[in-house]
């Protein structure tokens, strides 16, 4: 399946977009157990964006998805310098929580960061989330 990609802007409202657009792009393809752990974690890169990467809201945040027989991939690119993967923030009650799920939850994550910003991506094998 090709890439599909989506750019959303950086305001409260664009992890609750995300998640519609990868529920429009996968939602026929996948089980519930793993749209919903696929929803999640997009859910937690965008919003981690909105509220980490310093940008104006006129600076687009894109949201990548590729599915295919194996997995799906997702990735969250933005303007922001980035951070060091091996050093999360810190954990506290009212949040911090993101990352260590999407530790969790997926097969694989990580973080690149280019010239022009930072893509955050997470990959969750279909076969491991079946049922």
């Amino acid at each position: 399946m090709p890439i599909r990609s989506r750019a959303l802007r950086s305001v409260p409202e664009a992890p609750s977009e995300a998640r519609r657009f990868v529920r429009e792009a996968v939602a026929d393809d996948v089980s519930r157990k793993l749209l919903n752990d696929v929803l999640l974690l997009t859910n937690e890169l965008v919003a981690n964006a909105v509220r980490h990467a310093g940008h104006a809201t006129k600076d687009p945040i894109a949201v990548e998805i590729t599915v295919d027989d194996r997995s799906i991939r997702v990735t969250v690119r933005d303007k922001g310098p980035g951070f060091d993967p091996a050093r999360p923030g810190e954990l506290a009650e009212e949040g911090g929580w993101g990352l260590l799920l999407v530790e969790m939850l997926s097969s694989r994550w990580g973080v690149e960061t280019r010239d022009t910003g930072t893509d955050v991506w997470f990959e969750v094998d279909r076969e491991s989330r079946s049922t």
